[in-house]
């Protein structure tokens, strides 16, 4: 206020013109020296003063007298015979008074305030202060202004989508303290299990692209394991890693989609063309089948969102054991963005998070979508069939076979197909095993055939085939096979 009282002084000689200042009330305010029991409500108009220095200086001398309550407004009256009130005047000091407020503000919050809280420590607590600046001095020196995103190796997360953690290793236990003093962000990548380049990184422990997670809840445990609940807030790139105390940190840069003036551009340009391709194809070779990813190409980007979304709703109604309600409670009913749809389902859908990681990196939403759908075809297990809206020079909309119908593969061709896919593999190892097991087993069924039936120890009376214990090792094998398949999720009941 020393300041401000100063600037006052220097502009108030300024100006010579009277102004007369009427305090104007507050309703229902009282007069302060009146008896508590005398009180009545006072007129509009209090204290009146004439004096001299333009508006702000005439203000601030009418409260330095005491004469101008802290609630009270002010109206002015120019009484000089020219009429003049000093608008300039007020300007300039109000400038003035606002650059010295900020340079006293400037020192309290800063330097000269920092002096007197830490005098005020150092007499308070020495020790605590000096331990307390020796572990922020190792800390800043362990760190990097360039290195400044702390990783998790662990799992594949998704943008929008919530990551469960169990955090119990020192290193990852470290760094979540960290994280939670800080911003409580940190980014989650993928092991690097082929040992595959990373662009310019080379073969690191990690894939490059990953979701920057945000903690939302965090349950530290009494034997310093914790439970954390995370949620995507986005993708990244990794340009530059490194080691702090046992955990990767690295330099990412973060991952856009294009515009949605350019996702639109690309999205006509693509039905387009693949619609104009339908048409000549079908001209020259009415009676063959339009290429998968051309047929793919001809649905529009809304589409595409409405196929998948029918699919989910098909799924839930068949009771897949992957859509289940406490599944849906946690990550939630299926977004109307086509942006996000892809992440959500990633995140539902019994696919290997290899082929899933393919939706971090790529920045078109359309792109998302068509994975989803390849996703959606191989878990029908059929070849699917496509449909083109709006093309006037073919009759049927159906772009598969003559007439529009879907051309039905033979029975063996089929069954060949479903021995040699890929998701197939797991169950036919069980069977292969099954029957390389069955002649011992058969073996050993005769020869407890010839005991007596009366129970033995732990063994199942002779004669009962299914609680032999050669059936049931390979019967256990046999249904862990099958339940770590794919084929699990979709026959399986809910």
């Amino acid at each position: 206020m020393e300041l401000v009282a100063q600037e006052i002084a220097q502009h108030r000689a300024l100006a010579d013109a009277p102004l007369l200042l009427e305090e104007i009330l507050q309703h229902g305010e009282t007069e302060d020296d009146r008896d508590e029991n005398e009180k009545e409500p006072i007129s509009e108009k209090g204290n009146q003063q004439v004096l001299h220095g333009g508006r702000l200086i005439a203000t601030y001398d009418m409260a330095e007298m005491g004469q101008l309550r802290y609630s009270s407004d002010v109206h002015f009256s120019a009484v000089s015979p020219d009429g003049d009130d000093y608008e300039w005047l007020d300007v300039k000091v109000l400038e003035r008074l606002r650059e010295v407020t900020y340079k006293e503000l400037d020192c309290l919050t800063s330097q000269c305030g920092n002096i007197i809280l830490n005098s005020l420590l150092d007499g308070l607590c020495p020790d605590l202060v000096a331990s307390r600046a020796a572990a922020v001095k190792a800390e800043e020196q362990a760190g990097s202004e360039v290195l400044n995103t702390p990783l998790f190796i662990c799992t594949l997360a998704m943008p929008a989508m919530p990551t469960f953690l169990h955090v119990f290793e020192p290193r990852y236990r470290l760094m979540m303290r960290r994280v939670l003093e800080g911003n409580r962000q940190f980014g989650m990548v993928m092991y690097n299990r082929t040992s595959s380049s990373q662009s310019d990184l080379g073969p690191v422990p990690f894939l490059e692209y990953g979701t920057m997670l945000e903690i939302v809840n965090y349950e530290l445990l009494r034997d310093g394991r914790s439970f954390v609940e995370t949620r995507g807030i986005g993708r990244f790139k990794v340009r530059a890693h490194g080691m702090l105390d046992g955990y990767n940190v690295a330099h990412v840069e973060r991952v856009e989609d294009v515009p949605l003036a350019e996702e639109a551009t690309v999205e006509q340009r693509e039905t387009t063309m693949a619609r104009e391709f339908a048409e000549s194809h079908f001209r020259a070779h009415p009676q063959t089948q339009l290429p998968t990813d051309i047929a793919i190409e001809t649905l529009s980007t809304q589409q595409l969102l409405d196929t998948c979304t029918a699919f989910v709703r098909e799924m839930r109604e068949a009771s897949a054991p992957w859509l289940r309600e406490r599944i849906i409670q946690v990550y939630g009913e299926p977004p109307e963005d086509p942006a996000l749809f892809p992440y959500w389902f990633a995140s539902v859908v019994p696919v290997l998070e290899e082929e899933k990681y393919v939706l971090l990196r790529t920045t078109r939403v359309r792109e998302r979508l068509k994975v989803v759908y390849s996703w959606i075809g191989r878990i029908r297990g059929q070849r699917c069939t496509f449909t083109i809206p709006a093309l006037s020079t073919m009759a049927p909309k159906q772009l598969n076979g003559r007439g529009g119908r879907a051309a039905e593969p033979s029975f063996a061709r089929s069954a060949i197909q479903g021995l040699t896919s890929a998701e197939n593999r797991s169950v036919i190892t069980s069977i292969g095993l099954f029957a390389v097991s069955l002649p011992r087993i058969q073996g050993e069924d005769d020869e407890m055939n010839m005991r007596d039936a009366e129970p033995k120890g732990d063994y199942a009376p002779a004669g009962t085939l299914w609680q032999a214990p050669a059936r049931n090792d390979c019967c256990a094998m046999i249904g862990v096979t099958f339940l770590h398949s794919s084929w699990a999720e979709i026959l399986l009941p809910a």
